[in-house]
């Protein structure tokens, strides 16, 4: 369902040629993306890591006993990368979690956000909201985790069902949850309401994200949040958790409203709020495609490249 960013659209051969950095592939993003490590060893290492698989990670050994420094090897994280000069990170979230886990003072680690490719999922500004589906539509699209939380959007959408609110829910993806929260729908008597739709086509995906008012995800744990940006592209509204990095990608009252994770009712009362305002859907919306920009594949490569040359300078 999501556009994968080739390398070729992240950064030239010409540039990628010319760098005098490796780059170690640690975790989704930019750096698996862009290029390998190269062959030399003799050239600093960039890597890359992205702070939801570090937290997970973190909750085990909390959970289980044992040291962070003990376990990054299953991480795919090495001795040789633990020397590196330079670590990216995608967040200011991941970028603690990386500091936490793997004992890198924080003056290494260095922040780039994840681009997307904007072909394909770019919309016409100023989309005209009568192509809005009727009730109004909330769309989710996730991969069907427990961090991605969606019992809690369900029990948000029987308290707007019980006060009365129109709209229809629509859950693209798939993953280990979903029968338990399609159970979970049945039981709050939404099954009217809310629809599963599985994995869909990038174009059934664009048609959904046209036609929704609404874009919601109440994840408790991600580590960028590019679904945002999908949702920015297409101008639509966002409402999610306050929670790990997502504030960093979500402006709150620009781009969308947070609401604590934990809390059925705030979600409830963000998503009624903006069911009821079309103005400030559009406004919302029109922000967040301004804000996508700044996130553009080519501008990211740019600032990559930017950042960790810069950093390696400075060492």
């Amino acid at each position: 369902m999501r556009p994968r960013h080739a390398p070729r659209r992240l950064m030239s051969r010409r540039q990628l040629s010319r760098r005098a950095f490796g780059l170690s592939m640690l975790g989704a993003g930019l750096t698996s993306a862009a290029a390998a490590r190269p062959a030399s060893a003799r050239q600093p290492t960039a890597p890359r890591v992205n702070g939801v698989r570090l937290n997970a990670h973190l909750t085990d050994l909390r959970r289980f006993g044992g040291t962070a420094a003990g376990g990054t090897q299953r991480l795919g994280y090495s001795e040789e990368d633990r020397q590196a000069r330079v670590v990216v990170a995608t967040s200011g979230y991941s970028r603690d979690r990386i500091v936490e886990a793997y004992g890198i003072p924080a003056s290494k680690v260095v922040i780039v956000p994840e681009p997307i490719d904007l072909r394909g999922w770019e919309t016409r500004h100023g989309e005209r909201l009568d192509e809005e589906a009727e009730p109004p539509a909330v769309l989710t699209v996730a991969h069907m985790y427990p961090r991605k939380n969606v019992a809690v959007l369900l029990r948000a959408y029987a308290r707007l069902r019980a006060d009365g609110v129109p709209f229809q829910g629509w859950i693209a993806g798939d993953g280990p949850c979903r029968r338990d929260w399609e159970r979970l729908r049945d039981d709050l008597s939404l099954h009217g309401h809310v629809e599963f739709l599985g994995t869909v086509s990038r174009r059934e995906l664009a048609d959904r994200y046209r036609q929704a008012a609404i874009f919601c995800l109440p994840s408790r744990q991600e580590g960028f949040g590019i679904v945002f940006l999908e949702a920015m592209a297409h101008a639509k509204p966002i409402v999610a958790a306050r929670a790990a990095a997502v504030p960093e990608t979500v402006a709150d009252g620009e781009v969308g409203l947070l609401a604590d994770p934990n809390d059925p009712e705030a979600f409830a009362r963000s998503l009624a709020a903006l069911l009821a305002d079309r103005n400030l859907r559009r406004r919302m919306g029109t922000a967040g495609r301004r804000r996508v920009e700044d996130y553009r594949a080519d501008r990211v490569a740019r600032l990559f490249l930017e950042t960790v040359q810069a950093a390696l300078a400075g060492c």
